[in-house]
């Protein structure tokens, strides 16, 4: 997505990322997707897990009517879309966390 969107390369890893978002309180299970050739993005995923609502970060893409149109493919019809709002962004906020990432890196580079 990164690489293709936002045309640089990501900030951390997938696995990185995975595991930062499996420490936070407020997640119960965190995995990653697999895109395939014949799916684009992650959609696939869905049809293997069962769930009654599909959160959605605010800012993150696609709008709901494709991932309703998404859902009511794979037989999700009873899944609800929530949209969250951002969260604490002045302290959550993706810029202010790799501000902090490079920060720190500079520190621990410093002491060796």
């Amino acid at each position: 997505y990164i690489r293709n969107v936002k045309k640089r390369e990501p900030n951390l890893t997938q696995d990185l990322r995975l595991r930062l978002i499996q420490t936070n309180p407020l997640v119960n299970r965190a995995i990653l997707g697999t895109a395939t050739s014949d799916t684009p993005g992650d959609y696939n995923l869905l049809s293997s897990l069962y769930f009654d609502i599909l959160a959605l970060g605010y800012n993150q893409t696609p709008d709901d009517a494709t991932v309703r149109q998404e859902l009511d493919q794979r037989g999700k019809q009873q899944a609800q879309i929530v949209r969250l709002k951002a969260y604490k962004p002045e302290q959550y906020k993706s810029s202010n966390i790799k501000s902090k990432i490079q920060s720190s890196n500079v520190k621990s580079m410093s002491n060796d």
